[in-house]
């Protein structure tokens, strides 16, 4: 009878391989879509409805604000005790105004895959 020690040693041994499966499964998925992302882009494409099953399409995902100096942003973008407020601070970006400490950063494209389903 094998002893509580070596038992959870062979359960941990098990959870390790399993993960290490599922995290080289993920880098093979975002590597395939990155390689459909560059084929769609040369092609200008931004849909593929490949049958009834599935598409795929780019995404434009939205831009994300950075603040790089919080000290020099004006306190109209930041509350009472000088947390910056992210969502002003976007808004006002994406309308034209310059802001001292803080830029929009416009996010790739990304690819978009959606299943449909069999009937």
């Amino acid at each position: 009878m094998k002893d509580a020690a070596q038992e959870y040693e062979e359960k941990q041994e098990k959870y390790y391989q399993g993960s290490h499966e599922l995290h080289q499964t993920e880098q093979k998925f975002l590597k395939l879509k990155r390689r459909v992302l560059n084929i769609m882009q040369e092609n200008n494409l931004e849909q593929i409805d490949a049958d009834q099953n599935f598409s795929v399409r780019l995404v434009k995902r939205p831009s994300k604000v950075i603040i790089y100096d919080q000290h020099v942003i004006p306190s109209k973008f930041a509350s009472m005790h000088r947390i910056i407020d992210t969502v002003k601070v976007k808004n006002a970006l994406s309308k034209g105004e310059k802001i001292p400490g803080a830029y929009l950063e416009m996010e790739p494209l990304e690819v978009s895959l959606t299943l449909k389903t069999l009937s």
